[in-house]
């Protein structure tokens, strides 16, 4: 309804996905360990209380760890989603956040840039390639300290602030998946 809408509009989004919250290289751990650092040290309670923390996955893999959420935590738990889904909750996310541990290059880091969505990541990963300070934020893999900040930093920023980076991530993401860049670069390594 349009009143949800706009009691929605009022909340900062913050979207975490896995299809399995307890596979140990996702990091969901270190996520939830960020979430308590966030609202003890960096935002007030009144800010927290504001934050909308998404979920989507495997709704038996989030409830091992319902006890270790921080107090009060606003939460939503999609269970798993179509495709289309996932890009409506990555467009409607002022922040996606990947404490993936390792990876190769975990798919849900350019389907956040691809729909314009700030992202936070540890730096162990292709995010790489796709995360800069103009468009999220890279952090030390394992410090959870500096991931809170971050996450503060990226969901107080003004309105305008946050466009900014909205438009880098997508940005970000036209650069690294442009497919003429690609076949140039394959051309030069098959020697074509």
């Amino acid at each position: 309804s349009s009143q949800t809408q706009k009691d929605l509009s009022e909340y900062k989004i913050c979207y975490w996905n896995s299809y399995s919250a307890d596979v140990k290289r996702k990091g969901f751990e270190y996520f939830l360990e960020s979430l308590r650092i966030l609202k003890e040290k960096y935002v007030s309670e009144d800010a927290f209380k504001k934050m909308l923390f998404i979920f989507s996955g495997d709704l038996d893999s989030y409830q091992k760890f319902n006890n270790l959420f921080p107090e009060n935590t606003l939460k939503f738990f999609t269970g798993i989603v179509e495709r289309h889904v996932i890009d409506q909750l990555l467009m409607s996310s002022d922040l996606f956040c990947c404490t993936t541990l390792e990876d190769g290059g975990p798919r849900t880091i350019g389907e956040a840039a691809s729909c314009g969505t700030p992202i936070i990541s540890f730096d162990r990963c292709i995010s790489l390639d796709l995360v800069s300070d103009k468009s999220g934020k890279l952090v030390e893999t394992y410090n959870t300290d500096s991931f809170a900040q971050s996450m503060a930093d990226i969901l107080l920023k003004t309105d305008q602030e946050h466009d900014n980076m909205c438009i880098e991530s997508l940005k970000s993401f036209n650069r690294f998946y442009d497919d003429n860049k690609i076949q140039d670069m394959w051309n030069k390594i098959l020697g074509e």
